[in-house]
């Protein structure tokens, strides 16, 4: 699966396969250039154990917070290539709006996690 997005006026791609997301320059390149920066936000019993699998899977996690606030300062600082944000259910909105907000103000696109039970 391929995510495309753009960031400052830059076409970029995401592959998601069973391997690491990379970032590539066009969609004619199909040589990974570097793992893609990940801001985790996840605040779960069980959030070191599902960082350290998205880390064993060989992705580049560059801050895991806990909250929207912390997530919103860590993307303005960091500046992620993308962010996974953790929600309870579909009307988790504070989960939905750290992720609007984040894409809104700094172009950084949000993959919503969403809890089963």
């Amino acid at each position: 699966m391929k995510i495309v997005y753009n960031i400052n006026g830059v076409t970029k791609i995401a592959k998601i396969e069973s391997s690491p997301v990379y970032i590539a320059h066009s969609p004619q390149e199909n040589t990974p250039m570097e793992a893609a920066k990940i801001l985790l936000v996840l605040d779960d019993p069980d959030s070191e154990t599902i960082k350290r699998k998205f880390e064993d899977l060989g992705y580049h996690i560059i801050a895991h917070v806990t909250d929207g606030i912390q997530a919103i300062t860590q993307a303005s600082d960091l500046r992620p290539d993308l962010s996974l944000i953790a929600v309870q259910d579909y009307e988790d909105i504070a989960g939905i709006e750290t992720g609007v907000q984040i894409y809104r103000h700094y172009d950084i696109p949000t993959v919503y996690l969403i809890k089963r039970n």
